[in-house]
């Protein structure tokens, strides 16, 4: 939503059409601004009212709401220059990329509801993660070019070159090691996954198997 289009330079239109957002999600019956993002937006919306329970929902808007935030923070440091440190970028960045919007969207998708505790377990909490900063890391050295292009500073390469005063090279070579690193740490955690109990084991399964499948498909 912030990578291209009219919303991604001006930080009072990108509060703008986020607010717009924010309302919808919240108020999806109430009147709202022929927008086409979020005509889009309103058409899995409403499937996924039809369909999808409460803690869907709840968890859907939460992950909205942590995305739109991280993004406005990235657009306010990006406009006053302002250079983050590599703990700084990957905490903000697991935030503003939307993975874990895109995880409440993947869970109502296959239908299956997990209850809050199976979310806020160490292992699950871990892996949901872990999984996200795998995408992003990696989509940041796919898109590095193009934001390059555009001026956007706002990915690790750019991040980890400031930081450690090293060329581009060596800045892939240094964020591919944190990859490898990270996709270790996820198979070892997930080889640790606990038992939730019958009535929740085959739910779990699916979940984390939904998670490694869009690992691999990106």
């Amino acid at each position: 939503m912030v990578d291209e289009g009219e919303f991604c330079d001006s930080i009072e239109t990108l509060k703008y059409a986020f607010g717009v957002t924010l309302n919808f999600l919240r108020n999806p019956d109430g009147p709202h601004p022929n927008l086409k993002y979020l005509i889009a937006l309103k058409s899995f919306y409403d499937r996924m009212r039809a369909n999808g329970s409460p803690t869907a929902l709840h968890r859907f808007v939460k992950g909205a709401e942590r995305y739109m935030e991280a993004a406005v923070k990235d657009t306010i440091d990006r406009a006053a220059g302002r250079d983050l440190t590599i703990d700084e970028y990957i905490q903000l960045r697991a935030e503003s990329s939307g993975v874990e919007w895109a995880y409440a969207a993947l869970e109502y998708s296959h239908g299956i509801e997990l209850p809050d505790e199976v979310h806020s377990d160490p292992v699950v909490s871990e892996l949901a993660l872990a999984g996200n900063q795998i995408l992003t890391w990696m989509n940041d050295i796919y898109s590095f070019s193009l934001e390059q292009a555009k001026g956007y500073t706002h990915n690790i390469l750019f991040v980890v070159m400031s930081n450690k005063k090293v060329e581009l090279q060596a800045a892939v070579d240094f964020v591919e090691e944190m990859i490898k690193k990270r996709i270790k740490e996820y198979l070892d955690t997930k080889a640790s996954l606990p038992s939730f109990g019958p009535e929740l084991d085959n739910q779990v399964t699916r979940y984390i198997q939904a998670l490694s499948e869009y690992l691999l498909a990106m």
